[in-house]
């Protein structure tokens, strides 16, 4: 009995340890010199909180690279942050 609790104890441990959440990135596109301010959530799934964290780092620069790339859009600033779904 008593290896059955233990047995127990530690599977539920380690379930908790390794939970997997439901994440979301919030991301904000501000354009200098424009009223034009886009806030929007990615919704990236069921995942780790440091895989969460990379994908959320991934978008902003991916979205940092596109306004980048657009002439008209010179100096704007993208700030994304992780969050709990």
């Amino acid at each position: 009995m008593k290896k059955l609790l233990l047995g127990l104890g530690v599977l539920t441990l380690v379930s908790m340890t390794s939970c997997k959440k439901s994440y979301g990135c919030n991301c904000n596109v501000d354009i200098p010199g424009s009223s034009l301010s886009v806030d929007t959530t990615y919704y990236m799934g069921i995942m780790d909180k440091n895989e969460a964290t990379a994908r959320c780092t991934n978008i902003k620069t991916d979205l940092q690279l596109i306004m980048d790339q657009n002439p008209d859009s010179q100096g704007t600033t993208v700030s994304c942050f992780k969050m709990e779904q």
